[in-house]
């Protein structure tokens, strides 16, 4: 330290001894009860609780443990003018209770409990839980503090003044006069504190005096205009179990109602509506003070969405949903439209987002994510972004770079700094407040803010709305920047693969909905009940669980047996609700005829040739045959089922097969297997000793489909990333992967007609793999069901197929379309693609030929060069060290296809791939529908018609939603045989009409598609 320091130094130790004046006359409370439990419980049944003596000093708790509190007293008077609080230390994030309703949050930041008002007796009740504001367990928490005291608000402020100058004055460019001012000044009135003088308040007031004229120089003409917004960005699920999360909300709601009773200039914002219904649902009354504080205009509901969710992983529909649900909910509670969306912390942002939020009535998008790219930095701050079809939407990139700032002068001069869209405009957003583990702003921040008002050498600041501050931003700024496509996240790309199970059942559960949705709404018409109330459920759970450390597999090992208890629940009630409705519509089908009635159904919007499978009553040879009495080919599988092979079944309907004791065989296609060797009449595969493929044949095209190596090579890693294990994934080259031992046995195990199948067992470490390579009769399509039992550590096992096609972009689907990504590492942003994220397809093509790779769960994809990867399995040991350890199931497949993508219709193959036919065998009637329907069916190989569901209105209306998926313009015609009266296309949220009503022409839609554009249709039923 040099000499000029020291005087510095001595003022900064003067500040902290006059903030330990703060608090006077203290008194300890003497009755203190304590009650524990490992429940979470009401605190009207925590009161009736037994409660033990307690003392300060007290060690109490365990893991997930909760210890009541119940604090006893007289309530003093007044001392002197000053007001007396209760100060409480618990040693853990905690909540007092007045009346049994949460009254405000106790933690490290915050010790202070108001005493209610006309009481003689008080009674607080504490509500602790025995670990951290991110969770974890370190040891056994300790009653810290319970006293009373008098609070010397003069000198609290004094403290605060100092400590803001001080801020100030190491912020500001020391080389400058007005920090060198600001120096002389505080220290000046800092050491002419009276420390002895007998009113501690009176020596601050004269103090502050000599503070004013620091405060007294206004900030440039120039400076920046900065929204201050007051937020606590809280992780729904993440280092705590859900439960944990409600609790969070009231020890951080409660504070935040406190404080917009102590600071009139004081405004909060809060996003997600789950934590609202959580409020609603465990504390009512809190939240009745919530509705009030957002009709007075000083709580900013910000629900764009249900959770802030991941948005790589997470299908286009569950975003339209997360988007229904958070905007509803504002609407139907708050009498609110909301336009924002709030998603500081996801782990990068789709290119379908855009159109997305624009047809879902958002019109301004948040994030700092982006801040922590590893290679590139993100150049914008406010920008227009542009989806895939083009829509645009305003972005505004914290320049602060977090969303849990301070207030404090260096975290404003920052913004300033960092803006970089300064030269254009001078408005730019501030997002502070504790976060992540909840908390909110504290009084120090909000006290900040008003002393930033209008302050030299700072920009100007104001507490406001995120969204006021968005359309003053779209109002004054000119000019704004242009970023086209996916805001890629150059960090966390481990989470695409991270915690598998949830990944499949999520991706399950997506595809459950759509059917239970599609079969109800038909179902409805011809008789059956739409089941709404169940069917919201659903679709809240599901949203639930894609917030953005659920889905993407960054939480703890509790949160995941929540989370699969709660997909599995889903999966039972969807598909009871899908088999009433398909019992239903079976009841109106004519189903008359030979032997035992099979109606297979298709749930896709094209006709679909596929494997369809039933399980007979009886064990003997069951022969299928169509409509016309042709034998269909069909063979017996190991469990009993008959697997047979259904042809161009209608588009989202239905056929009736039979299934007959003796029929006339039909030749199928050519189907040939032996341990090395699989074919049909489109491809001839090669299978070598551990079912690697040396050779794909095309048999149509006459060309392999691989080339320079061996396709379905299994390849595991060392997979120690540089930071966190679960979210983290290290570039993997090709020439560091361990070596694997042979298979140990392959052998065949089907043989047709419907399918051949070469099964291949293998084991390597502690894990073990046994796979069937699987080609069916009618499609080049080869299949790779793969069962795993998985035990390592800190590996990654990812399947490679080095392909015969040359292109400098592999195309990937994302929600509602696809995005193409380079194949090359040439610049920065390129080379930090080395994983990314697709859906349920990948594709590498050149000029009239390429490959597809699909999958049925999986999510992180590399393909570099001619090489494409999917990653399969990791094994990361933080934040759940057991994380994927134990068995899989899951299935890829490659596809050598003629064209592109489109081209080869990829999009069909790939839904074909995770929606298969299914088949009911119902009981012989004499129906209304004829033997095969089609319900609805499009056209154009381009448009995808992804979902048909009841209107969200309650009405007898069906809404549709389709979209161009290949990034084309289409005319598309969709064709129902239902009583359709018009058709209006709306917004994703069925209210607002876009355009004319279509009417009807012989049970047919005319429907024009931009590239990627999605339609949302409303139809009237006669």
């Amino acid at each position: 330290m040099s000499p000029f320091d020291r005087p510095w130094a001595v003022t900064k130790r003067l500040a902290k001894d006059i903030a330990g004046l703060i608090y006077s006359d203290v008194a300890p409370i003497g009755d203190i009860g304590i009650w524990e439990t490992k429940e979470c419980v009401a605190a009207v049944d925590a009161a009736r609780r037994r409660f033990k003596p307690c003392k300060i000093g007290a060690r109490w708790g365990g893991p997930w443990r909760t210890a009541w509190f119940r604090l006893r007293f007289q309530a003093p008077k007044a001392r002197k003018g000053r007001p007396v609080v209760a100060r409480i230390d618990a040693g853990s994030e905690a909540v007092a209770f007045v009346d049994k309703v949460p009254f405000v949050g106790l933690n490290a930041q915050r010790d202070e409990v108001a005493l209610p008002g006309g009481r003689r007796t008080v009674e607080i009740l504490v509500e602790a839980g025995a670990n951290g504001a991110f969770g974890g367990y370190s040891g056994r928490p300790k009653l810290a503090r319970a006293e009373l005291a008098a609070v010397n608000e003069d000198v609290r402020q004094l403290s605060r003044d100092l400590d803001f100058l001080i801020q100030a004055a190491d912020a500001l460019p020391q080389d400058g006069s007005r920090s060198a001012g600001i120096r002389y000044g505080v220290e000046k009135a800092a050491r002419a504190f009276d420390f002895r003088a007998d009113d501690a308040n009176e020596a601050a007031r004269r103090c502050r005096r000599m503070l004013r004229p620091l405060f007294a120089h206004r900030a440039h003409d120039s400076a920046a205009e900065l929204t201050l917004a007051g937020n606590s960005h809280l992780d729904v699920v993440w280092l705590w179990p859900l439960w944990e999360t409600t609790r969070k909300c009231a020890r951080t709601f409660s504070s935040m109602i406190h404080y917009l009773d102590r600071f009139p200039h004081f405004r909060f914002t809060q996003s997600q509506s789950a934590l609202y219904e959580m409020t609603k649902e465990h504390y009512p009354r809190l939240y009745e003070r919530i509705r009030g504080a957002v009709r007075s205009k000083r709580w900013e509901v910000s629900t764009g969405m249900y959770v802030e969710p991941d948005c790589n992983v997470t299908s286009g529909e569950s975003l339209v949903r997360q988007v229904l649900f958070g905007k509803r909910f504002a609407r139907e509670e708050f009498g609110i439209d909301v336009d924002v969306l709030l998603l500081p912390d996801v782990f990068g942002y789709s290119a379908a987002l855009p159109q997305i939020l624009k047809k879902g009535g958002i019109d301004f998008f948040t994030t700092q994510k982006l801040c922590w790219n590893d290679t590139n930095k993100f150049p914008y701050n406010s920008f227009c972004w542009e989806g895939i079809d083009g829509s645009e939407i305003l972005a505004h990139f914290l320049p602060g770079e977090n969303y849990g700032m301070t207030n404090d002068p260096a975290d404003l001069i920052r913004t300033e700094t960092n803006y970089s869209e300064r030269d254009r405009s001078k408005l730019a957003l501030v997002q502070f407040g504790h976060g992540d583990g909840g908390g909110g702003p504290t009084p120090a921040m909000i006290e900040n803010a008003r002393r930033a008002k209008d302050f030299d050498g700072l920009p100007r600041c104001r507490m406001g709305f995120i969204r006021d501050f968005f359309h003053a931003l779209r109002d004054e700024a000119a000019d704004l920047p242009r970023w086209v496509g996916e805001l890629y996240f150059e960090f966390h790309r481990g989470t695409f693969t991270s915690q598998a199970l949830t990944k499949k059942l999520n991706r399950r559960c997506e595809l459950a909905l759509r059917n239970a949705e599609f079969l109800g709404a038909v179902g409805s018409v011809v008789g059956g009940r739409y089941d709404q109330k169940t069917l919201t459920e659903c679709w809240k759970l599901v949203l639930l669980n894609q917030f953005h450390d659920v889905l993407p597999g960054t939480s703890i090992a509790e949160a995941y047996v929540q989370t699969t208890e709660q997909h599995r629940e889903v999966l039972a009630k969807t598909t009871s609700l899908a088999d009433d409705a398909a019992a239903a519509i079976a009841k109106q089908i004519d189903t008359t005829g030979d032997g035992r009635p099979v109606v297979v159904w298709n749930a896709l919007a094209w006709d679909h040739t596929g494997v369809a499978r039933i399980r007979p009553e009886t064990k003997g040879r069951a022969h299928v045959v169509d409509a016309e009495g042709r034998s269909v080919p069909s063979q017996r599988c190991p469990n009993g089922d008959v697997m047979f092979l259904a042809d161009d079944v209608p588009a989202m309907g239905y056929e009736v097969y039979r299934l007959v004791d003796k029929a006339a065989r039909r030749k199928a296609g050519a189907l040939k297997v032996t341990e090395r060797l699989l074919e049909n009449d489109f491809v001839r595969v090669r299978i070598n000793r551990n079912g690697e493929l040396t050779s794909l044949l095309d048999k149509v095209d006459r060309r392999d489909a691989l080339r320079g190596g061996r396709g379905n090579e299994l390849q595991l890693f060392e997979d120690r990333p540089h930071y966190w294990d679960a979210w983290e994934l290290d570039d993997h080259p090709r020439d560091e992967r361990l070596a694997l031992p042979d298979a140990t046995s392959v052998r065949v195990v089907e043989r047709g007609p419907v399918r051949a199948a070469v099964e291949v067992r293998r084991s390597f470490g502690k894990s073990s793999l046994v796979q069937r390579i699987v080609l069916h009769a009618h499609a080049a399509r080869v299949d790779f069901e793969t069962k795993a039992d998985w035990h390592e550590d800190q590996k990654a096992l990812k399947v490679a197929f080095p392909v015969d096609v040359r292109a400098m972009e592999a195309t990937y689907e994302i929600q509602f379309g696809s995005v193409r990504r380079p194949t090359h590492m040439n610049t920065t942003w390129d080379a930090a693609k080395f994983e990314v994220c697709g859906h349920k397809w990948a594709d590498l093509s050149e000029p009239g030929y390429g490959v597809s790779l699909l999958n049925d769960c999986k999510y992180g994809y590399d393909i570099h060069g001619n090489t494409m990867r999917l990653t399969l399995l990791r094994a990361p040991t933080e934040p759940d060290p057991t994380a994927d350890r134990g068995h899989h199931e899951f299935a890829y497949a490659i596809l050598p296809h003629a064209g592109d993508h489109a081209e080869a219709r990829v999009v069909r193959r790939a839904h074909e791939f995770n929606v298969p036919l299914a088949a009911t065998m119902p009981r012989p009637r004499k129906g209304s529908l004829p033997k095969a329907c089609a319900f609805f069916e499009v056209d154009s190989p381009s448009v995808v018609l992804d979902t048909v569901k009841r209107a969200e209105d309650g009405s007898d209306a069906l809404v549709l939603r389709l979209y161009e998926a290949h990034g084309g313009r289409a005319n598309a015609t969709l064709v129902t045989p239902l009583p359709v009266q018009s058709a209006l296309e709306c917004d994703l949220l069925e209210r607002k009409t876009l355009g004319r009503a279509i009417r009807p022409k012989d049970c047919s839609l005319k429907l024009r598609f931009a590239p990627f554009e999605i339609k949302t249709l409303k139809l009237k039923l006669v």
